[in-house]
């Protein structure tokens, strides 16, 4: 089964180095294949004949083993990305002013987090909760004024780790031309 990791708070900026190729031959030697990495971020698609939370345990130990600072992650089968994928709203993406960010929920993610995020939200975001992303589009000038902006150092922040919506639409491409599942489209 294809799955897709993805990686809080590396390479971006951040004390937290992590080389990508490091990670691919962790993940071989572990006994994952067809291992790939995609941008430097901590993105990485790879298969697993383990059940999903084998494979969480798996990537828990790992994760810990290698890496020298605490490392949530985001775990979930390709087919569940593609699923959460196609049911991103039409307004996503779309705007050229507006900035799009899609939230993955990290294994520590909480359901109680979902009622928080909405609640907190201001005129300029516009939200779309999925099991396992958040599609988000701040559609203000003033970025900052966004619950969005708002979000470092919160729980909610901590249990959450963003990509771009260039970032999701390639995730998206790779897992449909690996066949992690039938092609879902918007």
């Amino acid at each position: 089964m294809t799955n897709l990791l993805i990686l809080r708070a590396i390479n971006a900026g951040t004390p937290h180095q992590l080389k990508m190729a490091d990670l691919r031959d962790w993940l071989q030697a572990a006994g994952a294949t067809a291992v790939q990495t995609v941008g430097n971020t901590g993105n990485c698609l790879f298969d697993c004949s383990e059940t999903s939370a084998v494979c969480q345990a798996h990537m828990a130990n790992l994760l810990a083993t290698h890496v020298d600072f605490a490392q949530p992650f985001g775990l979930l089968t390709g087919a569940a990305y593609l699923h959460d994928m196609a049911q991103a709203p039409n307004w996503w993406g779309s705007g050229p002013t507006n900035q799009h960010m899609l939230l993955v929920k990290l294994t520590t993610y909480t359901a109680d987090q979902d009622t928080w995020l909405t609640s907190r939200l201001t005129v300029n975001d516009r939200v779309a909760i999925t099991p396992h992303l958040i599609f988000w589009t701040v559609t203000g000038q003033d970025f900052r004024r966004s619950a969005y902006g708002q979000l470092n150092g919160s729980p909610f922040y901590q249990q959450t780790s963003t990509r771009s919506y260039r970032t999701a639409m390639r995730l998206q491409t790779r897992l449909t031309q690996r066949g992690a599942a039938a092609c879902y489209t918007k």
